[in-house]
């Protein structure tokens, strides 16, 4: 059972229709334009298993993340829920995907009603559910909020979100979504309204939820050095691909596609005899509308090729554990025109 598969995810597309003018239509003619938001993802994702989701804003990270949640429809491929079919439990037993799929916000600020008491947002999914009496979802309530740190909890019940600081709040909205004790839960940016001192905290807190509840988390951030500390793998996506997916060791201390590189090179490092220049990363992201005849990142990677551009690179295997989509890891450096020490980037070492 502790391998069963939470969520697994193939080849899922999430493309949405660009509206046109009448002009448009007229001289363009066909069938319209899509963003591809999301455009041919895969992965699995295990019980207690933490998912870190990395990239640019816009890259597809927030969609994705609302489709696994039955929240946008799949425009292709398939999601499978505790190996069934997402769109079947959406149809057939909405009430029970609810209870077991959850989202924390952004905004810890924003998330809250100002109205609710602290009780009273973290019965709420209980109520809405229908689950227990009065007696019994405050009894809940008191427990899930030991459970997230927040203690004694009899103090806690009583109070609104204003009377609270950001840490507080953010443990309220976590507390609010694993009260339902749900086998799969979304967290979407939930440290960066925080401050620096607090987010240790809250990133202990979802480890302990993975750990002792058995959730499947996806985390999504831009933060790579909060990242490698709590998640098991990373994802790094880029215009609605997966371009890299390994160990979060792996991808921190060996990433292999250029894109990650800049990515992990760009962290600060506090050390001056540690500190590197990132590589340089010209231009800028080209539009998500239309389809790539080639590698999407081609545009701005320092070591283009001509198939790069006419060629779409597959997430293949190149290491144990470790999945790239490049065309470098299909060539030599001498085939890539890189010269024996011009670079030290791993991804074309061979």
């Amino acid at each position: 059972m502790a391998d069963r598969v939470i969520i697994s995810v193939r080849d899922l597309r999430v493309w949405f229709p660009v509206r046109r003018t009448f002009v448009d239509a007229v001289l363009r003619g066909g069938s319209g334009r899509f963003l591809r938001a999301v455009d041919g993802v895969s992965f699995d994702l295990r019980p207690g298993e933490i998912l870190g989701l990395a990239g640019e804003s816009g890259c597809g990270k927030s969609t994705l993340a609302m489709t696994l949640l039955g929240l946008n429809r799949p425009t292709a491929g398939r999601v499978e829920f505790l190996g069934e079919d997402l769109t079947t439990w959406i149809a057939t037993k909405p009430d029970t995907f609810r209870r077991s799929a959850q989202l924390v916000f952004q905004d810890p600020y924003e998330s809250l009603n100002p109205r609710f008491t602290v009780g009273q947002t973290v019965e709420e999914p209980l109520v809405i559910h229908g689950l227990d009496d009065a007696t019994g979802r405050r009894r809940c309530a008191a427990e899930t909020l030991e459970l997230a740190g927040l203690t004694p909890a009899r103090q806690f019940l009583p109070l609104y979100p204003h009377q609270l600081s950001g840490g507080q709040r953010q443990r309220i909205a976590l507390a609010r979504a694993v009260v339902l004790r749900p086998r799969f839960l979304v967290t979407d940016e939930p440290v960066s309204m925080l401050d620096v001192s607090v987010r240790a905290g809250i990133l202990r807190l979802l480890k302990s939820f993975a750990r002792d509840l058995g959730v499947a988390i996806l985390y999504i951030s831009h933060d790579l050095s909060t990242m490698r500390h709590i998640s098991d793998r990373i994802a790094v996506m880029y215009l609605g691909r997966i371009v890299e997916l390994a160990a979060a060791d792996a991808i921190v201390s060996r990433p292999r596609h250029p894109y990650t590189q800049a990515l992990m090179a760009s962290v600060p490092i506090p050390d001056p005899a540690r500190r590197r220049v990132p590589p340089r990363i010209d231009g800028s992201i080209p539009s998500p509308i239309g389809e790539f005849a080639g590698c999407a990142f081609a545009s701005r990677c320092p070591h283009v090729m001509d198939v790069c551009r006419h060629t779409v690179p597959a997430l293949r295997p190149v290491g144990a554990g470790h999945a790239a989509a490049c065309h470098l890891h299909d060539v030599t450096p001498a085939e890539a025109g890189i010269s024996k020490g011009e670079t030290n980037d791993p991804v074309v070492q061979r």
